[in-house]
């Protein structure tokens, strides 16, 4: 069974509709736990979704949190036509389709930003001079940028700071004041997704980071009132601990249109709490570079 499930993720419909009338059982299920059906879904795989419904593939079947392919696939535009006038089917109530609309506006506030390379965290509810000095600086020493002078995009850092040099980078934070609270950027580096410094930024308030590693994986962490609420690697998969907003973003899509990173820094501004209009302050330039003077540096 287990080459169904990787035919439907990954081959053609040719492929997966002769082997669609050779099992036993079009439910199966690989060594994960999901059926191809769920495998196709999450793949964005049209024509391999509708042989199996056609085979008999149950799309309500339970597989990871409560969740269905079916249920899946209904808040897909290019797959909820395949399922809507299903036996079974039923629309999402309108609090929830309403909650799925505002997280896809926030995905396409940071469509397009460059996120290879990128740490970028968010901090609700506070301004710019109080992040600087939970970042263990005194705001009166770091002004806002002149952007108009050397060295390049990014404007001048302190000390001559070039943010795009990989060593000096992980020591600085870009900071920037939004309605909601502050983004922190870095531009190469991977700190804003440590836990520790979440765990600082976030008393009487919450705080998310992400970072895109150039060997690979998201990793990140969120605190809320000083207190880790979670950290780790962003998993491609789902399990059935995952959190709610996982499901809500979309990080089970493998096919999403979005660009790369866009999808988890929306879910990371989410679970910190804030609604960004604008993706600029993440993709930099910010207003202030800070030297990082927490326990970590």
């Amino acid at each position: 069974m287990g080459t169904l499930c990787e035919t439907a993720a990954y081959g053609s419909a040719e492929v997966v509709g002769e082997l669609a009338g050779q099992v036993r059982d079009i439910d199966g299920r690989d060594g994960r736990g999901f059926t191809a059906l769920w495998q196709a879904v999450c793949r964005g795989r049209a024509e391999n979704v509708s042989l199996l419904l056609a085979a008999g593939a149950d799309p309500w079947l339970s597989q990871c949190g409560g969740r269905s392919a079916g249920g899946l696939a209904l808040t897909v535009p290019s797959l909820a036509p395949l399922f809507e006038r299903l036996p079974g089917a039923s629309g999402a109530a309108a609090g929830e389709r309403a909650l799925q609309r505002e997280a896809d506006q926030l995905i396409a506030v940071f469509d397009g930003v460059h996120a290879e390379g990128l740490s970028i965290a968010f901090v609700a509810g506070l301004d710019e001079e109080q992040v600087i000095r939970r970042l263990g600086a005194d705001p009166a020493g770091h002004p806002v940028l002149d952007l108009d002078r050397a060295p390049g995009p990014y404007g001048t850092g302190p000390g001559g700071f070039d943010p795009n040099d990989c060593d000096e980078a992980q020591n600085y934070a870009g900071v920037t004041g939004v309605p909601g609270g502050c983004v922190l950027m870095q531009t190469l580096g991977h700190r804003l997704s440590s836990a520790s410094l979440m765990a600082s930024l976030s008393p009487s308030t919450a705080a998310c980071g992400v970072s895109f590693h150039l060997g690979g994986g998201t990793f990140g962490a969120s605190a809320r009132n000083g207190a880790i609420e979670w950290s780790g690697e962003l998993p491609l998969s789902p399990t059935p601990d995952v959190a709610d907003a996982w499901w809500l973003f979309r990080l089970w899509d493998r096919a999403h249109p979005s660009s790369y990173g866009a999808r988890e820094i929306a879910y990371a501004c989410w679970t910190a709490g804030m609604r960004l209009i604008d993706g600029s302050p993440v993709g930099g330039p910010p207003r202030r570079w800070v030297r990082v003077r927490t326990a970590e540096g």
